[in-house]
């Protein structure tokens, strides 16, 4: 199958220095995509970071603005390879409108274990509306026995028929021994 290339290029000077703006195949009709303003990581937080702690929780915040045009519909949390793998206690997933230390409503997710065992894929239903701050708490079965930083691939993907992924960037959470 062939795809066509439609490539928008933006002049920044006379000297012909191009940058592509957009580029987007035949194909790009049937997928759904962020347009408007797209949504924003802010960041993950853990109360505690002591290596070792059991039923350890890990707040993902993420705004979406609300000149965005599509809600989100799904988010996906890998750990990024690490020394030691962090395993999650997917049935206590949970989200809801607000951060860590402002707390609302609760948002209705299926969370669902990523195949290697070491992320999560939440389906909001319904999709999580422009104009919200929400947040993501996973819990640990326990923190990582390794006091060193461990990070996580964070995407979203909009409501809509075949939803195109968008990565959001990385999260970093930091464990230490107590002395």
């Amino acid at each position: 199958m062939k795809f066509l290339k439609i490539i928008t290029l933006l002049i920044i000077s006379a000297n012909t220095v191009i940058i592509p703006f957009s580029a987007h195949s035949q194909n790009d009709s049937q997928a759904t995509f962020f347009t408007g303003k797209p949504p924003v990581f802010v960041g993950v937080k853990t109360p505690n970071s002591t290596v070792n702690l059991p039923d350890a929780h890990y707040y993902f915040t993420f705004t979406l603005p609300s000149n965005s045009i599509e809600a989100i519909a799904q988010i996906t949390i890998q750990q990024q390879e690490s020394p030691e793998m962090i395993a999650l206690n997917i049935d206590n997933t949970s989200a809801f409108i607000g951060d860590q230390n402002n707390q609302g409503q609760t948002l209705t997710i299926q969370p669902s274990e990523l195949s290697e065992g070491t992320g999560v894929n939440i389906l909001f239903n319904p999709p999580v509306p422009p104009g919200t701050t929400f947040t993501v708490r996973l819990e640990a079965v326990r923190n990582p026995s390794q006091d060193t930083t461990y990070m996580y691939d964070v995407t979203v993907f909009p409501a809509g028929n075949n939803p195109t992924a968008f990565p959001l960037g990385v999260g970093r959470l930091s464990f230490y021994e107590l002395f």
